[in-house]
This record gives C-alpha cells, structure tokens and sequence, in this order.
C-alpha cells in the first residue's frame, strides 16, 4: 500500500516536472519570436508601409465603396429590354470603357470603377389567384420546381431595383438620366407607349362627352318636372327618367376618368424611375480591404522566406554531416 502511495506521488511529480518543461519551453520560443522581430523590426515597418499605401491605393482606384439605388417601374413588356440594356452597358464598361465614359459623360477615372446590377422587386401578388392556384398544382405534381415558379412569378413583376456601385465624385441623378437617353432608348416601346397614352386620353375626352350628355338629360329631365309640377316619386316610375341609374354611370365616369388621369401620370414612359437615388455605404469584409490584407501577406511571405532559408541551411549541414 506504501509502495502505491511513493508510486502515485512519483507519477505527480514527474507530471508536474513535464508541465513546467514545458512552459520553459513556450517562453524561451516567445522570447525567440521577440528577437527575431526586435532584430528585424525595421523591415517589419517597411513593410507594413509599403503593403498599407499600396492596398490603401488599390481601395481607392479599383474598386467601389459606394452603392446607389433607384427603383425602376418597367410597364409596356419592357422588362427584356431593361436587363438587355443593362447587360451592354456593363459590357462597355469592361471592354469599351472610353465608349461607356462619352455615352454617359464621366471621366475615365470614374468610369472604371462603376457597376450596375438588376433585382426584381418581386410580389406575389402579381399573379392572379387563378394563376396561383395552377403553379401549386404543378409543383404537388412535381411538374414544376421551385425555381420555375419564383420566375413565373418575377416575369410578372413591373418594378425593378437598380444598383449602382461606384466612388464619390458621381451625381447618381444625373448618371441615369444619361443612361436613359444612351442606353434605354427603344422606337418600338416608344410607339406603344405613345399608342397607349392616346388611346387613355381618347378614353377620357369619350368620357367626359357622356358626362355632358348626361348632365343635358338631367338638366332637362329636372325643368320639364318644375314646369309639369310633377316632383313626386318618379325613380321608379316606367313613364320617367332613373335618375338614380343615371348619377351612378356619372359617378363610375368621373372614377374612370380620375384613374386615367392617375395612370397618364405615372406611366412618363416605357421604363420609369420612382425616386431619386439612394446612396449609402459599401459594407466590406476585412478581405476586402487591401490596405490591412497586403501588409499580412507581405509579412507572412517574409516569415515564410526566413523559414525557407532556414530548412535549406538545416538540409546543407545534414547533407554535410552525411558525407563526413
């Protein structure tokens, strides 16, 4: 029992014996790491110098760190057209940036970091409750997957949302008016656009014609009952006017017209903006931001060289050892 006892407190004591080992060992590697940098601590500031102004130019001059948005209403099957034309001018911007830079009369400098994306702003209640009804059908019978209905739904949709990433020094207002007259021009959605407005109009004038006539039917129905002194009872009455039937299509006109009228007033165009941009603050990763990333990977390159010259030099005196 003795002879357990001396055997556990050995064990204690050598398990403590290696813990203290090994904290020797952790600070004399700390206090190594320490020289090292001591002894190269002007270069390590060189470095962190040159890879901060480097990647603070590279944040600067290559890539956005602002993102504008504005919601566009695109009516009259302009959607195609909208995406389309968005798509080409992403593509000047990349491949034919002086192009892009005349058409929408920005500096080169500025045009380089500009990008522009397109999200449907989607609503399912764009879809009529009948329409809603078969696409549930079809997807219980797997006949149609989830994807296929999120773009059944979209391609309903009028109202976009357009991103535009970019730096300061941009008036976003006046940006999209140059994409509307460079990119966003389109002879046929013109004419339908125009064709649609005329007929509304027309719809109005038909419809404030029948209000007259109306108003006349009214007018006279009224003095022929003041002069026949007949002003009893008379809604009802087979021989006279329904006066009432009367004040209610004058009423559902006067509706019509006002909704016309609201309609002409929003649809300016085939592709409508709905408010001024709205810009606010890129939020970036810290991958993102070269000018904290460029100093740690020249540093981790350098540690990396002094471990590489450090093997190779371990290797040499093996190699020498070996031969002797």
């Amino acid at each position: 029992m003795q002879e357990k006892t001396n055997n556990d407190e050995i064990d204690l004591f050598e398990f403590f014996k290696l813990i203290k080992k090994g904290f020797n060992k952790l600070g004399l590697l700390i206090l190594k790491l320490f020289v090292f940098v001591k002894r190269n601590a002007i270069l390590f500031i060189a470095l962190i110098v040159v890879g901060g102004g480097l990647g603070y130019y590279l944040d600067k001059e290559n890539s956005a760190n602002l993102k504008s948005t504005i919601t566009l209403q695109a009516i009259y099957n302009s959607k195609d057209f909208l995406y389309e034309s968005i798509e080409e001018l992403n593509w000047d911007i990349l491949n034919r940036p002086e192009v892009a830079s005349k058409k929408l009369n920005l500096d080169m400098d500025l045009i380089k970091n500009i990008s522009f994306e397109l999200k449907p702003i989607t609503n399912i209640k764009s879809i009529t409750e009948e329409e809603s009804v078969y696409l549930e059908y079809l997807s219980e019978q797997d006949a149609i997957n989830k994807e296929e209905i999120n773009k059944a739904i979209v391609s309903n949709t009028i109202l976009h949302s357009l991103i535009i990433y970019h730096n300061e020094g941009i008036n976003i207002n006046e940006l999209y008016q140059q994409i509307e007259k460079k990119y966003l021009v389109n002879t046929k959605l013109k004419q339908i656009h125009q064709i649609a407005i005329s007929n509304k109009k027309n719809s109005i004038e038909a419809y404030e014609t029948n209000i007259r006539q109306i108003d006349t039917i009214l007018g006279n129905y009224s003095k022929k009952l003041l002069n026949n002194s007949q002003a009893t009872s008379f809604y009802n009455s087979e021989n006279n006017l329904n006066v009432a039937a009367l004040l209610e299509e004058k009423k559902q006109l006067l509706d019509g017209i006002n909704n016309l009228k609201l309609d002409i007033e929003r649809e300016e165009g085939y592709i409508i903006p709905l408010n001024d941009a709205k810009t606010s603050q890129i939020d970036k990763s810290p991958t993102d931001h070269k000018k904290i990333l460029l100093p740690l990977l020249l540093i981790v390159l350098f540690f990396g060289l002094k471990l590489l010259i450090f093997l190779n030099k371990k290797a040499n005196q093996l190699q020498a050892n070996s031969d002797d």
